[in-house]
């Protein structure tokens, strides 16, 4: 699921997102464990399950967490669904979009969340880069990593959000912006798109990435 090494990080944009408190957290996509083990260092007494489909991710990230699942996302959501468990935060950074199937997936986790938060970050698939790809050179920008990564099966922008949670029985709380002018990182990509995520028009164009947090909404089924 994470086999890209650029997913690695401690992610701390998702963290500060993840303050509310918690004492069962399911990190889908966990990689090797990197916000997890930052979630448990915030709340010792805390348990982190993470799921990761990567063998050697996985068997780094079980030296940092409570509990690994080594199965594809959808397959252990499902299980743990089954098992009664629940979880009163989750987080999904830069997974769904590598789902077949993102609605089901959310749907599986509102089970397994009745009560709590749900942090998604998404790639904005409306940002300047693929338009000028698309519309200009005609051709879609495949990546090894980032927007236009060649493992995302979904694609994301802003006004699909409210509907893709909406779908899976949640309420979209948050939506924060994260600007970078290009796709590839650097401080000068992130300087001057943030600089021009101030301006109205062009911020749309600069969303590099969304993070949402999202909670369960009544009734459900």
């Amino acid at each position: 699921m994470s086999t890209n090494p650029s997913y690695t990080g401690a992610r701390p944009e998702l963290l500060e997102l993840m303050r509310e408190p918690w004492e069962r957290a399911l990190d889908v996509g966990c990689a090797e464990g990197a916000v997890g083990a930052a979630l448990k260092d915030s709340n010792p007494r805390g348990e982190v399950t993470g799921i990761e489909l990567d063998a050697a991710m996985a068997a780094t990230a079980r030296t940092r967490l409570d509990d690994v699942l080594e199965v594809d996302a959808q397959t252990a959501l499902d299980d743990l669904a089954a098992t009664g468990r629940t979880f009163e935060l989750v987080c999904c950074g830069d997974v769904l979009e590598h789902l077949v199937d993102p609605w089901s997936a959310l749907r599986s986790i509102r089970r397994l969340c009745p009560r709590g938060r749900v942090v998604v970050s998404l790639p904005n698939v409306g940002h300047w880069t693929t338009l000028w790809s698309v519309a200009v050179l005609g051709v879609w920008p495949y990546r090894d990593r980032g927007i236009h990564d060649r493992t995302h099966l979904r694609f994301f922008a802003r006004n699909n959000l409210a509907d893709l949670f909406a779908r899976s029985g949640f309420a979209l709380r948050e939506v924060r912006r994260v600007h970078r002018l290009f796709e590839t990182p650097g401080k000068l990509s992130r300087v001057l798109g943030r600089w021009l995520g101030w301006l109205p028009l062009l911020g749309r164009f600069t969303t590099y990435q969304f993070l949402c947090v999202a909670e369960p909404r009544e009734p459900f089924e």
